[in-house]
């Protein structure tokens, strides 16, 4: 674990790099669940594997604690006022800079909270990123209702459809911020249409797993729906229905420049 100076606070990460990673190697940052640590995410979803694979770094960010004592990403909530969208961004910024890292070839990806702080940097740092992928999040509702800023970016979501901490349809709780976006479907309407992407295409991958595609965006950009069915609140990892890792880089992978 190390720490970076912000704001004068002393802010914990993890950074991965694989013993053969070259110079100028793309970067994913890698946003825990809420109440979740770096530690639990290395440990749990061993997506340093995939790094290795693929030959890029992985950025494991830590949260501060909350209001009610809970490591959290402030994505538009009502817990903290924690600047969560400027530690990210400077961390990262200072990262590429002391390991040589690929200012160009930037990626988020986030479980739950990390997934509505996937949203939040789409929505007001879509400048840094490549493409963003939220696992098992939504946008908060703070989010949903100021999205005034229309940049064009990819967008993978990945939800299960029995999820019932983020249910599919919309109908989370509104307490601390969290409920107000829409049904899914909605969400990632409205992220295809900033895109102005061509009507979607559904590929079925397993039995219960559907992929929704929508393509021929502006820059080429995609929108990528998966929903799993028989799925709750957590991230599919590799044995299971769908893995996850390969499914990240597979789609981050296709915005290298």
């Amino acid at each position: 674990m190390s720490t970076y100076s912000y704001e004068g606070m002393e802010r914990e990460y993890t950074l991965y790099r694989p013993s053969n990673l070259k110079e100028n190697s793309p970067l994913v940052v890698f946003l825990h669940w809420y109440t979740g640590s770096a530690k639990e995410i290395i440990d749990i979803i061993g997506f340093n594997d995939i790094a290795d694979k693929y030959g890029f770094a992985v950025l494991y960010p830590e949260g501060l604690l909350d209001k009610y004592g809970n490591k959290h990403w402030n994505s538009g909530l009502q817990l903290s006022e924690v600047d969560d969208i400027g530690f990210i961004t400077a961390l990262i910024k200072s990262l590429q800079e002391k390991y040589i890292l690929d200012k160009h070839n930037t990626f988020v990806t986030g479980i739950s909270n990390g997934g509505f702080m996937t949203y939040s940097l789409a929505l007001h740092k879509p400048e840094l990123f490549n493409a963003f992928a939220p696992v098992i999040g939504t946008m908060s509702g703070k989010d949903w209702n100021e999205r005034t800023f229309k940049y064009p970016v990819p967008i993978l979501h990945i939800c299960g459809l029995d999820d019932e901490v983020v249910p599919f349809d919309g109908t989370g709780s509104l307490e601390d911020g969290w409920g107000g976006a829409p049904n899914i479907n909605l969400v990632v309407e409205y992220w295809a249409d900033v895109n102005q992407c061509d009507i979607p295409i559904e590929h079925h991958l397993t039995e219960n797993s559907t992929l929704i595609k929508y393509s021929n965006g502006i820059n080429d950009n995609e929108v990528w729906l998966l929903k799993i069915k028989k799925h709750g609140h957590d991230f599919p990892t590799k044995g299971t229905d769908i893995d996850g890792g390969e499914l990240l880089w597979e789609f981050f992978s296709k915005y290298i420049r």
